[in-house]
């Protein structure tokens, strides 16, 4: 039995992906024997690592890439010492990003009914105490590409990567504010997006899961900017005659989530975002705001918006409480607003695609209205407005409640209700007075 010890220094974690496992992270460690054969002592010896990883920390993307990058470096020495030797022990030391603190070889066999070699190893590995937040989905959103001819600023052409920059970072901090992702850096995705020549949109899915893989994400997000435009309307008012401007913009995007394990569309829409002058005025831009300040808010609002339908079809806001006529909500943050208004959702049975077989999701009965009364970064809360069923603290189970914001032809049709209700009263309150 050969028992070499082989020192390997913790390496310093670098650059992003390394530094996921660190930030919010304490580190133990392991000592764990494998054992493992190969063609030869190194691919014996490197399977073993692989094995000792994935047995501490699971199989991830990371241990299977560092077996593909060992599995592909250069074989300096064919000699089985050669890999208790200094140079081979840096490169370990280079390749596993500190998981392998050290190891022993406890013995190497050459198999006498074949040609393999058989090796055991005991080895000490970095067990990560990753934080709740790390094992959420991580999603990279890929810089998004703008047709030339697509972005008009009161009138006048902008540059579509201003367009194209902004929009991507708004949607960024929309997910990062679900608390639902893990949203990966994003001059990271840039530097190795650009490495790979992938900032178009119409990149194969196949392609752009290679390149969620290297960057360690479960989704990728990446689309187009079809049309961003503002523009200065003239409204006159019916009873006078009086006119009026507003401002109105609207974003076109076609976009794509990709599940990166199984190359696979997660998620695909062609969105139209309109954004009204009431919208504007909430964030305090008007027509005496700069033109850059106005196409910064038409996208930052058009971001938000396609942010909330990405994250509807993925992890819907569900109900984690009811209590009297009191419903808590698990999501916060800029995503909900006090004074919004969302349906009430009963989940059913699930469905199930009669060709495929696969879930198409659970059937939807809409049973009501909530409106917003309070948000906080996680939380949000708000009250029963409505409802088509009884004794809904006594009906509510975990994941079985959802509310969806409502759609802007939905608030549309509720606007102009609203308004003909109130010319209603004002006419009957008139006539009384008469």
């Amino acid at each position: 039995m050969i028992n070499i010890r082989i020192k390997l220094l913790t390496l310093l974690f670098c650059g992003f992906i390394s530094a996921q496992h660190v930030v919010g992270s304490g580190l133990e460690y392991v000592k764990i024997e494998t054992e493992s054969t190969g063609v030869s002592v190194k691919e014996a010896i490197d399977s073993a690592l692989v094995q000792a990883i994935e047995r501490v920390n699971g199989k991830s993307m990371e241990s299977s890439s560092f077996l593909k990058t060992i599995e592909i470096s250069e074989q300096k020495n064919n000699d089985s010492n050669y890999f208790s030797s200094q140079e081979y022990q840096d490169e370990i030391q280079s390749k596993s990003k500190g998981q392998i603190k050290s190891y022993d070889i406890l013995s190497k066999n050459k198999m006498s009914d074949s040609s393999l070699w058989m090796v055991r190893v005991s080895a000490v590995i970095a067990k990560y105490k990753v934080s709740k937040s790390a094992k959420r989905k991580r999603i990279a959103v890929l810089p998004f590409q703008a047709r030339g001819d697509c972005c008009m600023m009161m009138g006048a052409e902008t540059n579509p990567t201003f367009a194209a920059q902004e929009l991507s970072r708004g949607l960024s901090n929309s997910l990062v504010q679900s608390r639902k992702f893990t949203v990966l850096d994003r001059d990271y995705i840039q530097e190795r997006s650009s490495e790979k020549k992938m900032l178009s949109g119409d990149v194969p899915s196949q392609e752009l899961a290679k390149l969620g893989q290297e960057l360690f994400s479960d989704y990728i997000l990446v689309g187009t900017i079809t049309t961003a435009q503002t523009k200065e309307v003239v409204r006159s008012m019916r009873t006078n005659n009086m006119t009026f401007q507003e401002i109105r913009g609207v974003v076109q995007v076609s976009y794509r989530i990709i599940d990166v394990p199984t190359s696979q569309v997660k998620f695909s829409s062609n969105a139209t975002v309109n954004i009204s002058n009431s919208e504007l005025k909430k964030i305090g831009i008007t027509n005496q705001n700069s033109p850059t300040e106005i196409m910064y808010s038409t996208l930052n609002l058009g971001s938000k918006k396609i942010g909330e339908t990405i994250l509807n079809a993925i992890f819907p806001i569900l109900v984690e409480s009811i209590k009297g006529n009191v419903v808590i909500l698990g999501q916060g943050g800029e995503s909900i607003s006090r004074g919004q208004q969302m349906q009430l959702i009963l989940r059913g049975d699930k469905i199930i695609d009669s060709y495929t077989k696969e879930s198409l999701g659970r059937s939807e009965e809409v049973i009501g209205m909530i409106k917003i009364t309070s948000v906080t970064s996680k939380q949000a809360y708000g009250n029963i407005i409505n409802t088509t069923k009884d004794n809904l603290e006594e009906l509510f189970k975990p994941k079985m409640m959802l509310v969806r914001p409502l759609t802007d032809e939905f608030n549309k049709e509720q606007q102009k209700i609203n308004i003909e209700k109130k010319r209603s009263e004002q006419k009957k309150k008139f006539d009384e007075d008469w």
